[in-house]
C-alpha cells in the first residue's frame, strides 16, 4: 500500500451462534488495493446479548 492508493474492504459472515444468552458473530474481512492485490485479511468475532 502506498499513499494515494484506493482501498476496497469486503467482509463475509462466517457463522452466527447463540449460547448462554449471547449471540456470537464471526466474520472474515479483507482489503484490496486498486490493482486488485490483497493488502490485508483477517477475521473478527463480536458477541452481544441475545
Amino acid at each position: 500500500m502506498w499513499p494515494g492508493d484506493e482501498l476496497t474492504f469486503t467482509g463475509r459472515v462466517v457463522s452466527v451462534d447463540e449460547a448462554s444468552g449471547h449471540e456470537r458473530v464471526t466474520v472474515e474481512v479483507a482489503c484490496h488495493t486498486d490493482t486488485g492485490k490483497r493488502a490485508l485479511s483477517g477475521s473478527a468475532v463480536a458477541e452481544y446479548p441475545a
